[in-house]
């Protein structure tokens, strides 16, 4: 795949016939750029609202999220602190935080697309805000997302499932067994030798665009320049949406090795449903 669809705010029927149902990712407009919080939220009006606030934010080697290591910071000292960064090697990230939790008079400005299953399970909303900072490459393992900019714009690099064999994941056992080993978009050959083998498309989110994500698809995030993004995530019951075939057998492959006794009884299991 070279590229994905770029669409004006689908119907919700087609959003799920073309995308959602085929595990198919799409970069939407015409629907974030209508929240209140695209032309409220700036630096300065999130520190007077919720400066004070005390938010967990993340300490990093530049895209190494796995080793990272957590720190508690007021909002309004966290955005200081990006505006006056000169470290080139250690980087702030607040990314994956619940926005109903911990700031939840952010909440009002956002709306919920209809595109999301409300049915089994509440979508939840994310605030992440960084600058010059790498998101190490990863895939979601409970459900699809959606990557909302409301400021700047992120670089997305997108791998389909079928490529896993290629982007070097953490061991199978491991609790972050959805990243990648790699720290960077272009790893070194020595260390990833296969990794160039893998195809991917580049993507840039912008203000007022939507990416949708969907479960299992490989992604890394670029963030160049100062961006504020929601990202909204919504569950699906657990092996609803089955792992893709590739993806499962790259991952058994692992399991055969190190424990034969485990990958034989997940192949019986399998087998006996099947029967």
């Amino acid at each position: 795949m070279q590229q994905i669809d770029k669409i004006e705010a689908p119907t919700v029927e087609y959003f799920i016939e073309n995308y959602l149902k085929p595990n198919k990712p799409v970069l939407m407009t015409g629907i974030t750029d209508k929240w209140p919080a695209f032309a409220k939220w700036t630096p300065e009006y999130l520190s007077e609202l919720s400066g004070e606030r005390a938010l967990n934010v993340s300490r990093m080697i530049d895209g190494d999220y796995v080793n990272s290591v957590n720190t508690d910071m007021k909002l309004s000292e966290y955005i200081d602190a990006l505006k006056s960064s000169t470290d080139k090697n250690e980087k702030l990230y607040l990314g994956e935080l619940p926005i109903l939790k911990y700031l939840p008079e952010l909440q009002e400005d956002i709306t919920i697309p209809d595109y999301f299953d409300q049915t089994e399970d509440d979508p939840k909303c994310f605030l992440y805000i960084g600058q010059h900072l790498f998101s190490q490459l990863h895939y979601h393992t409970c459900g699809s997302a959606a990557l909302a900019i409301i400021k700047g714009y992120k670089k997305v690099r997108l791998y389909a499932p079928d490529q896993t064999r290629y982007l070097y994941k953490q061991p199978w056992y491991s609790v972050n067994h959805n990243m990648s080993k790699t720290t960077k978009n272009e790893p070194d050959e020595k260390q990833f030798p296969d990794f160039s083998k893998a195809e991917y498309v580049d993507v840039k989110v912008s203000e007022g665009e939507m990416l949708f994500i969907p479960i299992y698809w490989w992604h890394a995030i670029t963030n160049e320049e100062f961006n504020m993004a929601v990202v909204t995530f919504w569950g699906e019951k657990l092996f609803r949406r089955k792992p893709p075939a590739p993806l499962a057998l790259d991952y058994l492959s692992d399991v055969a090795k190190d424990a034969p006794e485990i990958a034989s009884g997940v192949f019986n299991k399998i087998i006996g449903r099947a029967s």
